[in-house]
């Protein structure tokens, strides 16, 4: 029950940094969950929390639901996987489907982070809107917005990727450590393992209506699917 509280009382606060402070109540929820949680722990654990929290878990929530729709290969992919890990079964494909190739598609289609701001001067910033590069239908074609890992058989390189605008974990100096193998992995292994938990025929459920994954691109917004559920 405290990690349930423990994640919408993150979630909520993430919200509402967006619009101003977060309110003192939430605050004082969340601090008296967190001693619950981790009483002998000296450091802040929301240090290590939080940054997961907003880089990792949407682009998980997003693979799982598109691999949990789609064809049962890529789910038995994602469990061959986990079995033992390994560069080679990351990398290994089936009907030109593989793990790496599930997991770039879901990060070109669901960015976790969809607009990066840089200052280059006191006085000047640029920003950079990842999402619609990564959904250029003059690069990625006319169905850049549909979730096609097989795409990437053509892409055998992450500079071409770059290249062609595919930026998830930043680009140049500011680029992510974690783009190389860490991210990669950890994200085809957390979908991997929540598919391993609910199976391929749980039916999905929802307190909002917007909240039930629809044909096409999923909603990538902070608060879609926030009363999603699956039910077996």
């Amino acid at each position: 029950m405290a990690v349930g509280s423990l994640a919408r009382l993150i979630h909520e606060m993430w919200l509402q940094s967006k619009s101003g402070a977060p309110s003192a109540a939430a605050a004082k929820e969340l601090d008296e969950v967190v001693r619950t949680l981790f009483p002998n722990l000296a450091e802040n654990p929301l240090n290590l929390l939080l940054p997961a929290y907003e880089t990792l878990w949407r682009v998980v929530l997003r693979l799982f639901v598109e691999v949990h729709r789609g064809p049962a290969e890529w789910r038995e992919i994602l469990s061959v996987f986990l079995q033992r890990p390994s560069s080679d079964r990351f990398r290994s494909s089936r009907d030109g489907v593989s793990p790496m190739f599930l997991v770039r598609e879901a990060l070109r289609l669901y960015p976790p982070t969809k607009r990066v701001h840089r200052a280059v001067s006191e006085m000047s910033w640029v920003a950079i809107d990842v999402e619609a590069l990564q959904m250029d239908t003059k690069v990625w074609g006319e169905d850049a917005g549909v979730f096609r890992p097989e795409r990437w058989r053509f892409i055998p390189t992450d500079q071409q990727a770059v290249d062609m605008g595919w930026m998830p974990f930043g680009a140049g100096c500011f680029v992510c450590p974690a783009k190389a193998m860490f991210a990669p992995r950890l994200i085809a292994l957390l979908v991997a393992a929540v598919g391993k938990v609910v199976p391929a025929g749980a039916r999905s459920t929802a307190e909002r209506e917007e909240d039930l994954p629809q044909q096409g691109r999923l909603d990538n917004e902070r608060d879609g699917y926030a009363t999603l559920n699956y039910y077996w």
